[in-house]
């Protein structure tokens, strides 16, 4: 009497199915990859101060209230001297240093974070030390890691 099959397995079915799973690791890694890539910090001294700038993907509004929130919460070392949220423009001081905080919005999502810092007396690594850590203390209330490329 035949024997009914009532499947039928391909030799190569096993293959398939890893091949399937493999892709969908090696897209998923990668897409990991793009987003552990740090935020590009652009850094160079000017004539009169030294300016950090990066261009992030973030709402504007959102980043301007971070800058704000954060200089805030470091009432004991930062001070606002000037603000302007219809520019999205912060003037910070630490007592020795002035630094221009500027948010300009490059679409709805995408914005350019530029810091300037210039100090009296021309203590230009105190300078270079504000704009810097007026970075990284932004960056990583935004959770951002970055990497400070010097030109």
């Amino acid at each position: 009497m035949p024997t009914l099959k009532i499947y039928d397995r391909e030799p190569c079915g096993r293959w398939k199915v890893s091949g399937i799973v493999l892709s969908l690791l090696a897209c998923t890694s990668l897409l990991g990859c793009i987003v552990a890539i740090p935020v590009a910090v652009a850094y160079y001294r000017g004539t009169q101060n030294y300016v950090a700038a990066a261009e992030v993907n973030v709402a504007p509004d959102k980043a301007f209230q971070a800058a704000v929130k954060e200089v805030e919460a470091r009432g004991d070392q930062l001070k606002i001297l000037e603000r302007d949220d219809s520019k999205r423009l912060l003037k910070i001081t630490d007592g020795k240093q002035t630094a221009e905080l500027k948010i300009a919005a490059l679409d709805a999502s995408k914005i350019k974070l530029i810091v300037t810092a210039d100090i009296e007396g021309g203590e230009q690594e105190k300078e270079k030390e504000l704009a810097l850590r007026i970075i990284d203390v932004w960056c990583k209330a935004m959770g951002l890691e970055y990497k400070v490329i010097e030109g």
